[in-house]
């Protein structure tokens, strides 16, 4: 049953909607990047919202299982182009189903597993799907006739299911794929989901898997990898403090009762837990082949203004070989000697992953599964005008873009 406080947000959430309509008209925007979206300042403000709710209330207000939001509420909404998706909505198994099954592809075809987002706590959201599939029709005619596209039904935290289930789920999932032969397996995971992949691949070092089971590509937007951070984090100078206001993830989102709803019998000093933290001796980044090889690529994603921001840069720093990174009074976040502000690339080194690290200017969290799902409409337009080839902006649609354009040059 809801709780009296999650009762007390939900009938003060029409309320708050309102006061953003008005203050959209009469003050101005919440956040830069929806800065011309009324729809993106009230997906804003509802966003912000949920996660002042207990993980317990979250399975009532967002009751929806996976299977109906992909086969009920985005079947639907885009019934013309979901109809013509080879499998889509079917079970794979107990754990995931596809938004894609390409009849033709063969066992050395891509797969993604998609690794949806949501604190553990909230099950897949419908602009999450649009998001992934609008990724799906921007790749090249012939790599999107290959490629499959799984998503992870994992279980929640809102109803008693704690971290590490949900890394055993996506195990289970992945070694069926690759006892029926598949060898091309990338994850895409936003926000929880990009826990989940980084945390998979801690596991996979820990359970001394073969080096040909690691995902070769690996996508991580706004990944949380740092599920209980301490106080020291909340000061004056840190993304979680300065940029309180500017992102729908509020510093009082981090308190006891969500960490243990979420992950209270995991262990909060492993890197499969916390991958922000520093290597040890016992538990480091060595041996995690898709951190560490030329043959594999890793694309990361985050926004300026969001809150996981440092904690991120820090995982980075620590699992990926980043220089150093340093903030100076131009909100610049990347500096440093051939260094671009915004972005760090690599190529082709030696005992390192090829990888492409990109920083929206003014961006916030999970930008690019929360707030440009809208480019899935656009593309749905592009095709009743007869393309087969179809493209996204580069700006309103930055991470989107940055993914598919990742995928066409790697898969």
């Amino acid at each position: 049953m809801l709780s009296i406080h999650g009762l007390v947000l939900v009938l003060a959430l029409p309320f708050e909607l309102a006061r953003v309509v008005l203050a959209y008209y009469l003050i101005g925007p919440q956040a830069r990047k929806i800065k011309d979206s009324l729809v993106g300042n009230v997906k804003f403000a509802f966003t912000k919202a949920l996660f002042k709710f207990s993980a317990s209330d979250i399975a009532y207000v967002l009751p929806f299982s996976a299977d109906v939001v992909v086969t009920k509420l985005v079947g639907l909404l885009h019934k013309q182009l979901t109809n013509a998706l080879p499998g889509y909505g079917e079970r794979y198994d107990s754990h995931s189903l596809w938004l894609v099954r390409s009849p033709s592809a063969g066992r050395d075809d891509p797969v993604i597993i998609y690794l949806h987002g949501g604190a553990y706590t909230f099950q897949v959201q419908p602009p999450q799907i649009e998001s992934m599939l609008a990724i799906y029709k921007l790749l090249e005619p012939a790599k999107r006739s290959r490629t499959s596209v799984l998503c992870l039904d994992y279980s929640l935290a809102s109803h008693g299911h704690k971290f590490p289930i949900p890394l055993h789920q996506l195990h289970q999932t992945y070694f069926s794929l690759v006892r029926e032969g598949f060898n091309d397996i990338s994850l895409i995971g936003d926000s929880a989901g990009g826990h989940l992949a980084i945390s998979f691949l801690q596991h996979l070092k820990k359970i001394k898997c073969e080096t040909i089971h690691f995902p070769t590509k690996l996508v991580l937007v706004s990944p949380w990898v740092h599920l209980n951070p301490d106080s020291s984090k909340f000061v004056p100078g840190t993304s979680y403090h300065d940029n309180n206001n500017k992102d729908y993830i509020p510093m009082n989102f981090y308190t006891f009762e969500r960490w243990y709803s979420v992950a209270a019998d995991a262990d909060q000093a492993s890197l499969e837990v916390n991958p922000a933290l520093e290597p040890t001796e016992k538990e480091n980044w060595d041996g995690v082949v898709t951190f560490n090889s030329p043959e594999c690529d890793v694309l990361l994603l985050l926004g300026e203004y969001e809150s996981f921001r440092d904690e991120v840069l820090r995982f980075a720093c620590n699992a990926l070989y980043v220089p150093p990174l340093l903030k100076d009074k131009t909100h610049s976040i990347i500096s440093g000697p051939g260094v671009k502000a915004y972005e760090y690339l690599r190529n082709s080194e030696p005992g390192k992953c090829n990888l492409q690290l990109y920083i929206e200017p003014f961006g916030i969290h999970d930008g690019s599964f929360v707030f440009e799902n809208e480019v899935l409409n656009e593309i749905e337009t592009q095709e009743a005008q007869g393309k087969s080839t179809f493209h996204a902006n580069p700006i309103k649609h930055y991470g989107i873009y940055k993914i598919a354009e990742f995928l066409n040059d790697k898969l």
